[in-house]
């Protein structure tokens, strides 16, 4: 049986595709809405713009990996492993993201995803306080510290294997945010 896509998920594809062999900053409305043949009006009862487009395709991707791993089972090393190895799969398509740096970038989408997966985690310890200071502080030091770690590992600055990467991102993870994902909570 054949599976229609919806018109979103196509236009998401096709921008994944171009992104793929092309920078960010080379890739176009038209060519997104060329590449799948539908219109600049569809694109934008969608999409404010191509950034917008890629922050919704990047937190889509990430909400399914998150949803099996940290909100069904509490486990935030295989959610880690899953995730690098998404990276890597579209090593291509990442660096091409990469090379743009400018208003709305795709680290500024991970780090923002990263701190608020954090944070909404953290609240359910937390039902009716205010999360404390170092929690906070740690949750945007680490999400910090792994963009800049990802942006090497992308570049090849850093020659590490996906189980290296992953080992070190664990091991260099603060305690306090660890400890968010341990059951029983401490």
């Amino acid at each position: 049986m054949v599976c229609r896509q919806t018109t979103k998920q196509l236009l998401y594809e096709s921008f994944r595709e171009l992104a793929a062999v092309t920078p960010l900053d080379d890739i176009s409305v038209n060519d997104i809405v060329q590449n799948c043949g539908t219109s600049r009006a569809t694109f934008y009862r969608y999409f404010q713009d191509k950034y917008d487009l890629m922050t919704q395709y990047y937190c889509q991707q990430i909400d399914c990996i998150c949803q099996k791993h940290l909100f069904e089972n509490n486990d935030l090393a295989s959610m880690q492993t899953e995730y690098n190895a998404y990276i890597l799969q579209n090593l291509h398509y990442f660096r091409n993201l990469a090379k743009y740096d400018g208003q709305n970038n795709v680290f500024d989408t991970i780090y923002s995803y990263c701190v608020n997966m954090h944070m909404q985690h953290a609240k359910k310890y937390y039902p009716n306080k205010k999360l404390p200071d170092d929690l906070l502080f740690a949750i945007q030091y680490h999400a910090l510290g792994g963009i800049s770690m990802l942006k090497k590992w992308l570049s090849g600055e850093i020659k590490l294997t996906l189980e290296q990467y992953n080992d070190y991102f664990s091991k260099c993870m603060p305690n306090i945010i660890k400890e968010l994902y341990t059951d029983p909570f401490p």
